[in-house]
């Protein structure tokens, strides 16, 4: 009995703490690797910028182009994810969009920008929101939690 006790407590307290594999309330039908690492649902542009409706509040790996739909990249930033049939997404910025020099003396980090992004292929891990981006309005958007760089002859 006290065996079957405690082995409830302890299922009880991993599924409280997450830590079970068993999708939470509201996590949606998360996929753990054998890493014990969860992996994201990858969709397409074209299904997010059809009917983004359903996907608000999830999080998705999406690929595409990273571009700026505006005409300049300091005072007119339209950030977007575009794919091949010219299906896109706002995206809000995630970085900075320069860093300032390192004071005298110390040495240049040379951390990437967002224009190191900018124009290249990309994957994405971003959750789905609606709200207001400065100069587009309330839109659907991207909330980019990491990045990714695809073309093979980038690094970083």
């Amino acid at each position: 009995m006290k065996a079957r006790c405690f082995s409830f407590f302890i299922l009880s307290f991993l599924v409280l703490a997450g830590l079970s594999g068993f999708p939470r309330e509201g996590a949606g039908w998360a996929v753990v690797n054998g890493l014990g690492q969860e992996e994201i649902e990858v969709i397409s542009l074209q299904s997010l910028a059809e009917d983004p409706a359903p996907h608000l509040g999830k999080t998705y790996r999406i690929s595409g182009s990273l571009k700026n739909k505006g005409r300049n990249y300091f005072t007119d930033l339209r950030l977007v994810l575009e794919d091949a049939e010219c299906n896109f997404v706002y995206v809000r910025p995630w970085l900075p969009l320069e860093y300032p020099p390192p004071p005298p003396g110390r040495p240049d980090l040379k951390k990437a920008g967002l224009s190191f992004y900018l124009e290249k292929e990309v994957e994405l891990t971003a959750t789905v929101e609606r709200g207001s981006l400065k100069v587009v309005g309330e839109v659907t958007y991207l909330s980019v939690k990491s990045a990714k760089i695809l073309d093979k002859n980038t690094s970083l």
